[in-house]
């Protein structure tokens, strides 16, 4: 019975209230396009009223991009460009968890195709 009931409250506050994005590091565990996975780390930093996000994969920052949160949504969009030469590649949509992780989506800018992330908390540190 606890466990139905605890359940329950889960869905519920996962229905009423908007989650907001944790500014830190967090483990990437990814799908691309093709279907190849993939994993590294994303970090997420308070850039004024939204956020400037990292993803790193390999050792060095492949992706940078700008986000916005509204208080009232647990989305956080980001729109994203290759690290080597600033050029726009396309956008993101993480839907924030109870627990503070992200699930979401992505695609370049062709939009045809779509990869799929999940970040995991890890620490509060913002700096790669």
């Amino acid at each position: 019975m606890q466990k139905v009931l605890f359940s329950f409250f889960l869905v519920l506050a996962n229905v009423c209230f908007a989650w907001s994005v944790s500014p830190g590091t967090y483990h990437l565990t990814g799908t691309s396009a093709d279907g190849t996975p993939y994993q590294g780390e994303v970090v997420i930093k308070p850039q004024g009223n939204n956020f400037r996000v990292e993803w790193f994969t390999g050792g060095q920052s492949t992706q940078i991009g700008v986000g916005i949160q509204d208080s009232w949504e647990s989305v956080l969009s980001i729109a994203f460009a290759d690290s080597s030469n600033s050029r726009f590649w396309g956008v993101a949509s993480y839907k924030v968890n109870i627990f503070g992780d992200l699930e979401g989506k992505w695609t370049t800018h062709d939009g045809y195709s779509y990869g799929t992330d999940r970040l995991t908390w890890k620490s509060s540190r913002t700096s790669y």
